[in-house]
């Protein structure tokens, strides 16, 4: 597991993002969450520095629910 620490850290991103948003992610998305991973890895990704992240993502903070108006 600690050899694939990044790969780990950003499908455990992408698994908590998909269910904040109750979706699956765009491509532009997933490319976010390396740099989501980046941002908390000098302090080895605390699950509420992991969170945090994705609840101040632009997918998380612009959400809006299917079948609302736009």
């Amino acid at each position: 597991l600690m050899k694939e620490e990044q790969r780990f850290v950003r499908s455990f991103y992408g698994h908590l993002m998909k269910y904040a948003l109750s979706r699956k992610l765009t491509p532009m998305e997933s490319v976010g969450l390396d740099q989501a991973a980046q941002k908390t890895a000098s302090d080895r990704h605390p699950l509420r520095s992991i969170i945090k992240e994705i609840a101040m993502h632009e997918s998380f903070t612009q959400f809006k629910h299917q079948g609302e108006n736009q």
